[in-house]
């Protein structure tokens, strides 16, 4: 995201326009991640599932296109978004526990292949030459942070921090 001046934007706008970074570029299906979902909510959650919701959703691919998770996205981009009800080890311990409930992360994965679907039918993020066939079952979940803007140009030490609570 060099050479973007976000200087303009209000603080709470910072993540939300990572987070739109983020979805238009990350649309790989071959050795990357294809973003699908942005502010993703499971209507039948728990109000606790719902305030530790990712912000993204993806399906990782490998280098011969084959799906091998789906993947859970939090971005973080701010000092104050780590800590709190809605920050980074909420975040973690919340998805940690969506991702153990199998019905759950079943019926992700089929909106997956149908959304991805959809766009491919449609033209859109650029699926319309994709020979794929979307249909996705069995995928491992796996829970991913991307930390951004002041949490990697002025405040390190919080992101590091981060790292070592996933590490315990």
């Amino acid at each position: 995201f060099k050479g973007e001046d976000r200087t303009r934007a209000k603080p709470n706008q910072v993540e939300k326009q990572a987070q739109q970074r983020l979805y238009n570029l990350m649309k790989k299906t071959q050795d990357g991640i294809f973003v699908y979902d942005a502010e993703f909510t499971d209507r039948d959650s728990s109000e606790t599932e719902k305030k530790n919701k990712p912000d993204l959703l993806g399906i990782r691919f490998d280098k011969k296109g084959n799906p091998t998770h789906i993947v859970f996205i939090e971005v973080k981009s701010k000092k104050d978004s780590l800590w709190g009800t809605s920050g980074f080890q909420k975040h973690n311990e919340g998805m940690q526990d969506y991702i153990r409930k199998p019905q759950k992360i079943e019926a992700r994965i089929n909106e997956a292949g149908e959304i991805m679907q959809a766009y491919k039918e449609l033209g859109l993020k650029g699926l319309s030459n994709n020979t794929n066939k979307f249909k996705f079952e069995n995928l491992p979940a796996e829970i991913m942070f991307v930390f951004t803007d002041d949490l990697i140009t002025k405040d390190r030490q919080s992101t590091i921090n981060c790292l070592k609570v996933l590490k315990e």
